[in-house]
Order: C-alpha cells, then structure tokens, then sequence
C-alpha cells in the first residue's frame, strides 16, 4: 500500500469479484455473479479449481488452516444465467486441496450475512437475516438458534478460546449499534 503499485492481477474472465478470502499459505477466493467459486494460487497466478454452486455465494471464507473453505449461499438459486425465485440458504465447508463438498449444513431460513468457524473447528457461526445459528459440525445439526433483535446483526466471530462468539450490528429503529458477546455453548449473552 505504501508504494501504491500494483503487486499481482489475476485474470477473473471479465467476472466482477463477488468475495476475496486468503488463507496462511496465500490462495485468494474470487467467486462470481453466476455461482462459481475459483481459487487462485497467487504465487503462481493460476486458478488451483474452480467449484460451481447452484446459488449465489454471500459469503466466503477459510478457516484458521486453510484446509476448508467456507461459502455461504445466501441469493437466488442460479440457472444456468437467469436466477430462479427459489431461495437456497445453506453453508457448504469444501476441502481446499480438492475442491471436494465435504459438508451441507441446511436449515437456516433467510440470506446468510456471515459465518465463523471455532478455533477447535467442531462449531459454526452463521449471521443469516436476524438470528444467529451455532452448528455441530460432527454431526451438521444445529445446536441453537437464537433471534437478535432489534439490532440487525451483519458480523460474527467465534473467541479464539472457542466458549463466545461476538455480533455486530447495524442500528435499528433508533437503536444504537453494538457488539454483543454471547457463551457460545448456552448462546446467552454475557456482554
């Protein structure tokens, strides 16, 4: 940022990059308007895969190792260029070295905002619309759902000790906007 100058382009095929991700060894996510999500080796300057998703992703991000990718589809499912009015709000975690699905996780009702894995990895964080939903990644339940109102939560984050996750919102009806801490197991605020 210093110099100003441009260190690496990468070529996205005139797609607009919907979300970029990195993970500790440097690959970048760059997903596009029509479903497909391409990871890149920077280093490199090529496309490592790319996975095609029957829904808009809203979210992406890898976690702590960079060993999974986690994509949030969250818009209308696409068909072919044309977008369907059926609605597909799911989290899928794929394994980084082979674009592999490892893992459906359904059940949340609304677009997904955000999304944060625990630092142990056996937990979800899902923001989607006005509640916040903890997943068992043992077994793709999930754990709780709690609403969060009348703040409209866009941003969570599991501790790095794994025991709370941290909310951010957007004001509401004249409400302030806030940061609110909740145990992550009993999902009870504690701030």
């Amino acid at each position: 940022l210093a110099s100003g100058q441009i260190v690496e382009r990468l070529d996205t095929k005139g797609e607009p990059a919907q979300a970029v991700a990195f993970t500790p060894d440097g690959p970048v996510v760059v997903t596009d308007r029509r479903g497909k999500l391409q990871v890149w080796d920077v280093a490199k300057g090529r496309q490592r895969f790319a996975i095609s998703t029957i829904a808009n992703p809203a979210e992406v991000r890898f976690d702590a190792h960079g060993t999974r990718l986690i994509v949030g589809l969250g818009g209308s499912v696409a068909v072919g260029y044309a977008l369907a009015k059926q609605q597909q709000h799911e989290v899928h975690l794929y394994d980084t070295k082979r674009g592999q699905l490892l893992q459906a996780l359904k059940g949340l009702e609304r677009e997904i905002s955000d999304a944060d894995l625990s630092t142990d990895g056996t937990r979800l964080a899902v923001i989607s619309y006005q509640r916040l939903s903890v997943f068992d990644l043992k077994t793709g339940a999930i754990l709780r759902t709690l609403p969060i109102y009348p703040r409209s939560p866009v941003s969570v984050a599991f501790h790095p000790g794994g025991h709370e996750v941290t909310v951010g919102g957007q004001p509401m009806n004249s409400t302030p906007p806030a940061l609110v801490t909740y145990d992550a197991v009993a999902l009870k605020a504690t701030q």
